[in-house]
């Protein structure tokens, strides 16, 4: 008869080897190898996005070519059917199990318009909008051509939060798009400040002129 602990297990003996077999028994948990399989869609079919609470509908064919990184490990393209893989591992659903996306669901209209539209999408005309579309460059200084001209401007000049909705979704076009916009309304800025500081000037100016006349009528010079 063993002495050992793990006498009632089936192999188990006296001494260390028994003990080892105390315990309950190691259980592997089962996974359905189903539930994150990848699902197939059709490119024109609806998909439902959930950004921080604001709803949104589109097509895959919009994600999957909307130029944008982050949507990348989401979705691809099957080379074989064309239609759409979709891998639920890899995204966080909602209770409705729509897309979820924990950003801010306003800005997300202008990041799905471009999506949409791409070059020719409508950029906003806010400068605070724009900044809080795109991110702070490392570099001090933005350098762009636009409309032929070279225009530069300080980042000390134009304060942006670091990983806005252009870098977060991985938009590059769209984020240089949103930087020209922002060096043209720069600029536009600075010559209507030139203008004011010209008006201020000439107002100035108008108003030494007859106080200086006033002034020699008043002090004729002698013969």
């Amino acid at each position: 008869m063993s002495t050992g602990f793990g006498g009632g297990y089936p192999g188990a003996g006296g001494g260390p080897a028994g003990m080892m077999a105390v315990g309950s028994p190691t259980m592997t948990p089962f996974i359905d190898p189903n539930e994150f399989a990848p699902e197939l869609h059709h490119s024109n079919e609806i998909v439902r996005i959930n950004v921080s609470g604001k709803r949104y509908m589109t097509l895959y064919d919009t994600l999957v070519n909307g130029k944008s990184r982050f949507f990348e490990h989401m979705l691809s393209i099957d080379q074989s059917s064309g239609k759409i893989v979709v891998f639920r591992r890899n995204i966080i659903e909602d209770e409705d199990g729509q897309i979820f996306i924990n950003r801010d669901g306003k800005l997300f209209a202008y990041i799905l318009q471009y999506m949409r539209d791409g070059n020719r999408t409508v950029l906003p005309e806010s400068t605070f909008l724009i900044r809080q579309l795109i991110v702070r460059s490392s570099l001090h200084r933005f350098r762009f051509v636009v409309r032929d001209r070279i225009f530069q401007f300080s980042a000390s000049s134009v304060t942006i939060s670091y990983k806005r909705e252009a870098e977060f979704f991985a938009m590059d076009r769209y984020k240089v798009l949103l930087l020209q916009k922002l060096a043209e309304q720069e600029k536009s800025r600075d010559a209507q400040d030139d203008v004011a500081d010209a008006d201020v000037s000439n107002k100035s100016q108008s108003k030494q002129l007859p106080q200086k006349k006033l002034s020699e009528s008043n002090n004729p010079k002698r013969k």
